[in-house]
């Protein structure tokens, strides 16, 4: 069965959602009990301290501040820019009524496992910004682009009291205190909070999807393992491992190699797919062997 006949919709309308699973602005939301009161100066040193030279212009009248990382350039057909950080906000998250905005958070709240109870603390917090690394940040080599953004997160966050932070790319809410763990060695996680390992029950059968969520919107594929009778946990173990192998090399697993499953001895076999499971984008499908094989892998 062709692939579009099988999601039920045209190859225009996959290519077109393959190109919005890119992420042309990588953006993060941080939420906030109090109205954050950021000092520019204190900002511009904690920038300079992980991210090197980086120049702040004067203040916006739309309260957006914008950073420029000299260190790191932008090539556009006119010459090379400085690649930009930007902070939008703080926009109040209360209608005048007290009650909250509409969000698309749900299905954060849902995958967040790591942070089962997020949605508490999320729901205290009437005040928001965005940091964003647009316009540039999507011209820059992935690994460039996420180590970036995560030590200008790193210095945001060492001037701000952020509450929770959701990364809308990889649908998850991590604590900022968890986020600012993640760079300690020898156990630091360049990917922690830009990759979630998502998981989906199959109605009418006692399959699974589980899926990493985030490297698509970075131009990598993201990896999936449809199966049933195998544990959760050792499952996420080994997307997470296999999320970081694509990575560090790239998207180098071709249809037909293996890669280890949750045991030592297991080799599974990878192939080119499409996601099961939204949003739509490039995955590598990974098969466990015999009888824990979900769904039908003619």
């Amino acid at each position: 069965m062709a692939i579009e006949d099988r999601l039920g919709i045209s190859e225009e309308e996959i290519q077109r959602q393959l190109k919005k699973s890119f992420s042309s602005a990588y953006l993060v939301n941080l939420h906030f009990e109090k109205k954050p009161e950021i000092d520019r100066g204190a900002l511009l040193r904690s920038m300079r301290r992980y991210c090197g030279k980086v120049e702040m212009p004067g203040p916006r009248g739309d309260g957006c501040l914008l950073l420029f990382h000299a260190d790191h350039q932008v090539r556009y057909p006119q010459g090379p820019v400085p690649a930009a950080f930007t902070l939008l906000g703080p926009v109040p998250e209360r209608r005048s009524g007290g009650e909250p905005k509409p969000t698309p958070a749900e299905a954060s709240y849902q995958q967040s496992w790591q942070w089962r109870d997020a949605k508490a603390t999320v729901d205290a917090c009437p005040f928001s910004m965005m940091a964003s690394d647009m316009p540039s940040g999507a011209r820059l080599d992935y690994k460039e682009r996420i180590e970036l953004y995560r030590n200008s997160l790193r210095a945001v966050l060492e001037v701000v009291d952020c509450k929770a932070i959701h990364f809308t790319t990889s649908q998850q809410f991590v604590k900022p205190s968890e986020f600012l763990k993640s760079f300690a060695k020898p156990t630091s996680d360049v990917l922690y909070g830009a990759m979630n390992v998502r998981c989906f029950n199959i109605e009418g059968s006692e399959d699974l999807v589980m899926d990493t969520l985030g490297l698509a919107a970075i131009g990598l594929p993201d990896v999936q393992c449809h199966f049933r009778g195998l544990d959760r946990d050792a499952v996420a173990g080994m997307l997470y491992r296999a999320g970081h192998y694509i990575y560090e090399n790239g998207d180098i697993l071709r249809d037909g190699e293996t890669i280890q499953g949750i045991a030592p001895r297991d080799r599974w076999k990878c192939r080119p797919e499409l996601s099961i499971a939204e949003p739509l984008r490039r995955v590598i499908d990974i098969t466990p062997d015999g009888p824990h094989a979900g769904g039908n892998r003619e």
